[in-house]
Formats: structure tokens, C-alpha cells, sequence
């Protein structure tokens, strides 16, 4: 019975971890035991409501006892794929004909039911499946390999990241070496060829406006700042060259927001590949008693989030601010979670000051690389327009 009650959990917490599963799951409410069958009803509902497992929807459902405890046995480390999931759910089919085995020969044994009865009763075909891997299952992951995302500049960075559609990419760079900048440039570059959605956290929106026109347009944000008092030539001049935006797919979320509402507002997409700037990761809402447990479940679940839902996702994130001089490591993300293991890519954004003139060479550099290479990137930025460049 001990082991029941794990598998349950283990279950449970299959589906909090990787919530596309629940769609693909074999159980009913009838073989889980209390509480497990009330997890398991309110997180379907709300899949089927929200496309995703909306911890306030389970709240608003479960008593607050049952709620703690749905909590406290959630296990983020689970191992969250299909095969696994059904490995266990066979163990609660398996009980269940064992259950229905031993009622039916205990009423052919009082004799309410026949002989007849009771091969019938017996002969109904087993739920249990063999999940075999099949030659279509591997020509398929050959055939579907997530594609490369194709950038309209950026050449050098293109060659070296090897961004794909599946994956969690961190920007991180100490406080005003312009993490925000670099984004909307990226921002200004993907938005060409895809659908690219902006979750802006911290900046006012007419300054984030201003710097997408100033980045598009090369014009000083010194000049935008002052249009109203601009000649009306030029400020037509200025309105031609927005209109850039009637070309692209862009939208701007501007609230704050938590793990859960990042998750609806990618599954709202239904599958369909888009890509997500997070500015930045560290002022999302996410449970924990530290900021390092915040942050290691804000990185874990941006990473299922990006597998579950074909998405991918740009996180900024703020370096410690201990010798915020000079080049960073990847050790400077080891105090802010586990950002560092869940990402696919790191990406460290800093400059170096020449002593002689006091001015400052910037560089973009891969620092963790799953499916590319390492390495960095000069880049000439342009704090003037916000306008970011390889040096060729």
C-alpha cells in the first residue's frame, strides 16, 4: 500500500512538472485514492481550461490541507517523460484488475453471478500497454529535429549560438551593460522572420517604445524625446520610419508576471512555434524560501516551458554584483539558482575599458553552448540610438 502511495505521488508530480502529459494520461479519478483522485480531477480541469496547471485554479478547488500537502510532496526532480509516466499508471491498472479479479470470484463464489458470468466478466482486454520504441518513433526525431532560428543579421553570434526552437537561452550581464538593449536589438532582428513575444518587467513603456524606434530607426532617443517639439517635416520623417511595425508579429506584455502566467500565455500560442523575451527573469513570481530556491524553480519551469510548448525562450538575468568590473564567468550565475543548468545557452554580455581613453569595447560571448559552440563576439553599441553591431 506504501508504494501505491508513492506511485500516486510520483504521478502527481509527473504532471506539475511536464503538464502535457496529463492530456496523454490513461487514468480516471476512480483508480487514484483520496487525495490523489482531487489533484487529479482539478489539474485536468484546468489544463483543459487554461492549457496548463494553474496553481491558484487547484487553490481555489482543494481545502487548504489538501493544498499544503499537494506542496509539500511535489517532487521538481522527477524523471518527466512518457514512458515513465506510463510505467506507473500501469501499477494502478494492474491493482485495479486485481480488484475486479478478486470482487468477481468472490461473487461467483456466493453464487451471484455465473459461471458464464464470470469468464465474461474476466475476459475484458487489459489497459496495460508495452511502450516499445519503433523504427517511426527514431525516424521521426531525425526527420522533425527542431529547427534552427534564423537571424537577419548577426552573423557571427547566428554561426556560434546555434539558437533552436526548443531552447532556454539566458542574457547575463551586470547592472547598465546593456542586458536591455541587447534584447531589443534581438528583439528588432527575430521579429523579421517570427513571432516574437516581449515580457517586459521593469522599463515604462513609452521608454521601451522609444527604444524599439531608436533602434530601428538609428535615430537619437535625445530627439524622440523632444518630438512634440520637432518641426513637422521631420517629425514625418520620423513617423515614416515606424511604420516598420506594420510588418511584424510583436506583442508587448508590460504587467507583472509569475511562472504560471508565463505558462498560459505560451500555451495560448497552441504549439505553434513563437519565440519569448523575458526582461527580466528575477522579478518573476515563483515559490520559494530564498531567492536561490525562487530563482532554481523559475529556471526549471521556463525550461519545461520551453520543451512542453515548442517555444523559445531569451531570460535576462542580472549578474551578482561583486567585481561588477571586467569579464564575468559562469560562476557569477551559481549564486541565482540553477540558471546555469537548466539553460541550454548562457550568453554573457559585458565591455572592457581602455585605460588610456576611458572608452569601452563591448563583447557578446557564449559561455555554455548545448548544441554550438563558445566563444564571444565584438559588438559596437551605440548608447546614442540603443543600436547594437557586430564588428565584422
Amino acid at each position: 500500500m506504501k508504494n501505491l502511495i508513492y506511485t500516486q505521488q510520483y504521478i502527481i508530480s509527473i504532471f506539475q512538472a511536464r503538464n502535457s502529459l496529463i492530456a496523454k494520461s490513461t487514468l480516471n479519478e476512480d483508480l487514484l485514492d483520496y487525495p490523489y483522485s482531487l489533484y487529479f480531477k482539478y489539474m485536468k480541469e484546468s489544463f483543459i481550461k487554461f492549457q496548463a496547471i494553474n496553481l491558484d485554479y487547484l487553490m481555489s478547488k482543494l481545502n487548504q490541507n489538501d493544498f499544503n500537502f499537494l506542496l509539500e510532496f511535489t517532487d521538481p526532480y522527477v524523471i518527466d517523460n512518457l514512458t515513465t509516466l506510463k510505467r506507473y499508471e500501469n501499477m494502478l491498472h494492474e491493482r485495479d484488475i486485481k480488484r475486479k479479479l478478486e470482487s468477481n470470484i468472490l461473487a461467483y463464489q456466493n453464487e451471484n453471478i455465473s459461471l458464464l458470468e464470470l469468464k465474461e466478466r474476466l475476459s475484458t482486454p487489459s489497459v496495460l500497454t508495452d511502450d516499445i520504441l519503433t523504427f517511426g518513433e527514431l525516424e521521426t526525431t531525425l526527420t522533425s529535429e527542431q529547427r534552427a532560428i534564423d537571424f537577419a543579421g548577426w552573423k557571427k553570434l547566428r554561426a556560434l549560438l546555434n539558437l533552436r526552437e526548443t531552447d532556454f537561452a539566458i542574457i547575463a550581464a551586470y547592472t547598465g551593460k546593456g542586458k536591455t538593449s541587447f534584447a531589443l536589438n534581438l528583439l528588432e532582428d527575430l521579429s523579421r522572420n517570427y513571432e516574437v513575444t516581449y515580457i517586459n518587467l521593469e522599463m515604462g513603456i513609452a521608454s521601451l517604445h522609444k527604444r524599439m524606434i531608436a533602434i530601428n530607426s538609428e535615430i537619437d532617443l535625445s530627439e524622440l524625446d523632444r518630438f512634440k517639439y520637432l518641426l513637422g517635416d521631420r517629425q514625418k520623417e520620423i513617423l515614416k520610419k515606424i511604420e516598420f511595425i506594420k510588418g511584424r508579429k510583436i506583442t508587448l506584455v508590460n504587467q507583472s508576471q509569475s511562472i504560471t502566467s508565463i505558462k498560459e500565455i505560451v500555451a495560448s500560442k497552441n504549439n505553434k512555434h513563437s519565440i519569448f523575451i523575458i526582461d527580466h527573469i528575477g522579478l518573476l513570481k515563483a515559490p520559494g524560501n530564498s531567492l536561490y530556491e525562487k530563482m532554481t524553480t523559475i529556471a526549471k519551469e521556463l525550461r519545461k516551458i520551453s520543451l512542453d510548448y515548442n517555444t523559445t525562450i531569451i531570460g535576462l538575468s542580472q549578474l551578482s554584483r561583486q567585481g561588477a568590473k571586467g569579464k564575468p564567468d559562469l560562476s557569477m550565475l551559481r549564486d541565482s539558482g540553477e540558471i546555469e543548468q537548466s539553460a541550454t545557452k548562457v550568453i554573457l554580455l559585458y565591455s572592457i575599458e581602455n585605460p588610456q581613453d576611458k572608452t569601452e569595447k563591448y563583447f557578446v560571448e557564449i559561455a555554455k553552448n548545448r548544441d554550438g559552440m563558445t566563444g564571444k563576439v565584438a559588438i559596437n553599441y551605440n548608447k546614442s540610438t540603443q543600436k547594437m553591431r557586430e564588428i565584422l
